[in-house]
């Protein structure tokens, strides 16, 4: 068995903050593998999903997909063991930022060489990210409903400050790494040519990505994103089905079909067909004052750790 397996780099947060971006981004790299699942959840699938992407009557659905979305250790294990030629081999799950410092030291103990990538982002621009692509769960119409029912009680995993002080701790300066949303999407080739000079494999020539079909607005009527999430569901339910047989069968991991079909996405051609001629709305969303000034200071809190302990990467 290879002993050298394991996912030496983790792109641990923030939810709603670039991650898939990133991964993308680095995945065009010859010499990084990423889990053909981006975020396969292996490691620690007994992790709790924050409150914002949950709400009563949808938990039990919620859970059931995740469960039936995370990966199996032995699958996990083997996909990476058939990769580990590769220098740098990354676990996108997102979530891992959610647990604090007991999943940090989790991490730590199964790979003492792993190094964390956090991403963070405006947090308002956050949050109704997350109340658009949430919606198929959480089905609230009102912003300040879902802002009260699903972010107030759960608020702390949803500010960066504490989980991200409470992984360094755990990681250290020099293997932590942390980039603005910002400043990924404003000059991706500057700052994806620092992360390969952090990771010592050579630096390439990326290709820019298009940004993401929105199924979602603000200002849609409640029936328009019932029936997209409804088909989002019966979409996403036999995929996952027959995920799962490949897997169990030994077709899944490596096999050039399916990591075409991952690329292309035949569920999203569909959505984007039926939403092709919608045009954009100006979104208009009322955030309450009180929760604006938490934003603020977390975010300003965090840029000024991040500064002091040198783990911020800034384009010149």
């Amino acid at each position: 068995m290879k002993s050298n397996w394991k996912p030496n780099l983790f792109v641990a947060g923030f939810a709603k903050s670039g991650s898939s971006a990133l991964c993308d981004y680095l995945s065009q790299h010859p010499e990084v593998y990423i889990f053909d699942t981006k975020e396969p959840g292996s490691l620690f699938p007994e992790e709790v999903s924050p409150l914002w992407a949950l709400n009563g009557k949808n938990n039990d659905q919620y859970l059931k997909w995740k469960k039936l979305l995370n990966v199996p250790f032995e699958d996990y294990k083997k996909a990476f063991i058939q990769n580990a030629n590769k220098k740098i081999k990354i676990d996108g799950t997102q979530g891992y930022i959610t647990g604090g410092k007991e999943i940090a030291k989790r991490i730590n103990k199964f790979n003492p060489q792993a190094i964390i990538i956090l991403i963070i982002r405006n947090h308002e621009s956050r949050l109704i990210s997350a109340f658009n692509y949430f919606y198929r769960w959480h089905q609230k119409e009102d912003l300040q409903e879902y802002i009260r029912e699903n972010i107030l009680p759960d608020l702390r995993s949803f500010l960066f400050y504490q989980n991200l002080k409470e992984y360094f701790e755990v990681f250290g300066k020099d293997k932590m790494i942390v980039i603005e949303a910002k400043e990924l999407y404003s000059n991706p080739e500057e700052i994806l040519h620092q992360i390969f000079m952090r990771l010592k494999i050579r630096d390439i020539r990326i290709n820019r990505l298009k940004s993401n079909e929105r199924y979602f607005f603000m200002n849609d009527s409640g029936r328009y994103k019932r029936n997209i999430s409804m088909i989002l569901r019966l979409l996403e339910y036999p995929s996952k089905g027959i995920v799962r047989i490949l897997r169990s069968l030994g077709l899944f991991y490596g096999n050039p079909l399916i990591k075409y079909l991952k690329k292309v996405e035949p569920s999203k051609i569909f959505l984007n067909f039926l939403i092709k001629n919608r045009k954009n709305k100006k979104e208009e969303y009322l955030i309450p004052e009180d929760l604006k000034k938490i934003f603020i200071e977390d975010y300003k809190n965090t840029l000024k750790y991040c500064e002091e302990n040198k783990i911020l990467l800034k384009c010149d």
